[in-house]
């Protein structure tokens, strides 16, 4: 197909990169397909909307390694019309083959691998293409190493962050498992690699799983000190908000924010100021005092009084609106923290010494709440700093340094240990 020849060739270009086609997908280091529903790679498609695709991270080991699939249930269109509700398919092809090539999300506004789709006509950024000079093009080593580096059979973040009509468009949650499934894989080109030159670049393995990282390319908008020069000052004041997106796990405090692989293990490149990655947020927004996943994968944010709902794309629902609205009259404070729990279908939502809990669907707070924190679950402490929900169900609580792990059957809250020594590796 033309689309994904030129995606090949705009990416090639800056790599020193030459994409061959062959017949045999047993001979290919990335094949192309759409798919229905589960596919046999252990992350089904979803049918219309959210989820449009995903690529799996290079390996050496893993059979899908490199590949991209695309929800066949989608109206891919070639530059569609401004009117039309349909996925530009150049754009996703393009974008899904940098997490092939090794790059993960950028928090640059103009890079193709900025977490967010663009729609039509978005081509590759300066950060895009000073990413793969680094990667591959700047460094002279033998051609006698394999074509792809050696790294873990772990995808990329694709299959828990996959491609998302609103949000990000790339890749999907957090921890991906150790083994998968494949099922036979349709052709739709494949593609083998081979350099330009006769030296090549391939770059050391990343610093905690093995992935190779686009964070390894120093973004101008990363600060001076270090990550944790930063995270680590004023510990006893606490983060400000932690919430698993589209599987992916941040963690904000003032005006920065931390993306991390799993508790302790923060991405290079981070921390940036919020505003570069959540760059819709207007700048009255000075801190994000909570924020969550909603049940149809739009993002809620809160600041002081008020809320924002995004659906990956805009503010929607009128957005902002005062928290009155939202159906918490009894609040007198801001909201310290919330949670969307999948298992109940209801939010938690937490302020000063009180909790609630709220239907998405009907907009109202469920009756006999709110409730007392320390009357209803045993162990917690009152005006929490922030709260999250992990893609295991597991609920944590932070206030100051300290978190703990929240049952919210049995109503209990253990206390575990340091925010900043386990989650921020202080």
């Amino acid at each position: 197909m033309l689309e994904i020849k030129k995606a090949l060739n705009a990416w090639g270009r800056y790599g020193q990169l030459k994409f061959t086609e062959v017949n045999d997908p047993r001979k290919s280091d990335i094949n192309f397909g759409f798919y229905r529903g589960d596919h046999g790679d252990s992350f089904p498609f979803d049918g219309i909307g959210q989820v449009l695709a995903h690529a799996f991270f290079p390996s050496n080991s893993d059979p899908l390694r490199g590949d991209v699939h695309f929800d066949a249930d989608e109206d891919w269109k070639i530059n569609p019309g401004e009117f039309e509700d349909a996925v530009d398919f150049s754009t996703v092809v393009l974008h899904e083959l940098g997490h092939s090539l090794g790059l993960s999300h950028s928090p640059e506004p103009n890079s193709i691998m900025n977490p967010y789709y663009k729609g039509k006509g978005f081509e590759l950024g300066y950060d895009d293409i000073l990413a793969m000079y680094e990667l591959y093009a700047s460094r002279d080593i033998p051609m006698e190493e394999p074509k792809l580096p050696p790294y873990d059979d772990r995808p990329y973040w694709p299959p828990y962050y996959p491609t998302h009509e609103r949000w990000p468009p790339a890749g999907p949650s957090a921890v991906p498992p150790t083994e998968r499934t494949t099922t036979s894989r349709p052709y739709y080109p494949t593609v083998s690699t081979t350099a330009k030159t006769t030296t090549r670049h391939y770059p050391k393995k990343s610093h905690n799983d093995g992935e190779r990282r686009r964070e390894d390319v120093p973004s101008k908008d990363q600060p001076r000190q270090s990550n944790k020069d930063i995270a680590c000052q004023n510990p006893n004041n606490g983060i400000d908000s932690a919430a698993f997106l589209r599987g992916e796990l941040f963690i904000t405090k003032g005006e920065w924010l931390w993306r991390l692989t799993e508790a302790g293990k923060v991405e290079k490149g981070y921390p940036v100021k919020f505003h570069t990655f959540f760059h819709k947020l207007p700048e009255s927004v000075k801190v994000i005092d909570a924020l969550y996943e909603r049940h149809d994968s739009s993002i809620v944010f809160f600041y002081g009084r008020k809320y924002w709902i995004f659906d990956g794309y805009n503010f929607i629902e009128n957005s902002p609106r005062s928290i009155e609205e939202y159906g918490l009259r009894e609040m007198d404070e801001i909201v310290d923290a919330a949670f969307y729990s999948p298992k109940e279908s209801l939010t938690y939502i937490f302020s000063g010494d009180k909790y609630w809990k709220y239907n998405e669907t009907s907009k109202t707070v469920v009756t006999g709440y709110p409730r007392y924190i320390s009357h209803h679950i045993k162990g917690s402490p009152s005006h929490l700093n922030a709260a999250l929900i992990n893609r295991n169900g597991t609920v944590y609580l932070f206030k100051g340094d300290t978190y703990w792990i929240f049952d919210t059957v049995e109503k209990t809250a253990k206390k575990m240990g340091s925010v900043f020594h386990h989650w921020l590796s202080c």
